[in-house]
């Protein structure tokens, strides 16, 4: 949850900051600024029921008394679930995603795309407590690169390779990394890696990929 919650931050900051150069405060409510104009009216029906769940934290209410509801693109982020970030990432246009990756994250939009659809089925079951345990997970797209180490692209492993080209900060990657090595190491008598998908050499994979 940690190191997922590292990555919704990010991403948070990232759609903020870009919309709001390139549209203002409140230009993510025109649906001009997107691919899909249906995608963007179920967004903002989404943004308004999440507005109200929040409704008693102070900045909303702030906003609801000063400003009439309406929310700059860096406060409304605040109040968009993993989900809602993912979908918002996936449609904005094509030179708003070659911006932050340009600038922020630099893996391909198209990865980028779907990675944040995959990590969302991840942190959902993580929020509630779910097995991930000999789990499965809707297929998660494997860089090119990766081809060769026959991942098994419906398990754990899978998503935290991922996980790993999503964090920029390297000090949060190496302490994820340590952390889990340990976790692994303290039950490795207990859990079958193929179960979770790792493979044999998941240390060295996660070291170099």
């Amino acid at each position: 949850m940690d190191i997922l919650g590292t990555i919704e931050i990010s991403f948070r900051t990232y759609i903020a900051y870009t919309l709001a150069m390139a549209y203002g405060a409140y230009g993510y409510t025109n649906k001009r600024n997107f691919i899909n104009e249906d995608y963007h009216y179920s967004f903002l029906l989404n943004l308004e029921l999440e507005k109200k769940r929040n409704s008693n934290k102070l900045f909303i209410i702030h906003h609801n008394e000063v400003y009439e509801g309406k929310l700059p693109i860096w406060v409304a982020t605040e109040v968009m679930s993993f989900g809602m970030l993912s979908k918002l990432y996936s449609n904005l246009l094509p030179g708003e995603k070659g911006f932050i990756k340009n600038n922020f994250c630099k893996v391909n939009p198209g990865l980028v795309n779907s990675w944040l659809q995959s990590l969302t089925h991840l942190r959902n079951e993580c929020a509630h407590y779910g097995r991930i345990y000999n789990s499965l997970f809707p297929v998660v797209k494997i860089m090119k690169k990766h081809k060769d180490y026959d991942f098994d692209n419906r398990r754990l492993f899978i998503h935290i390779v991922i996980i790993k080209y999503l964090i920029v900060d390297q000090k949060n990657w190496n302490d994820f990394f340590i952390n889990l090595q340990q976790l692994i190491n303290e039950y490795q008598n207990y859990i079958d890696l193929k179960l979770i998908g790792f493979p044999d050499n998941w240390v060295e994979i996660l070291s170099k990929a």
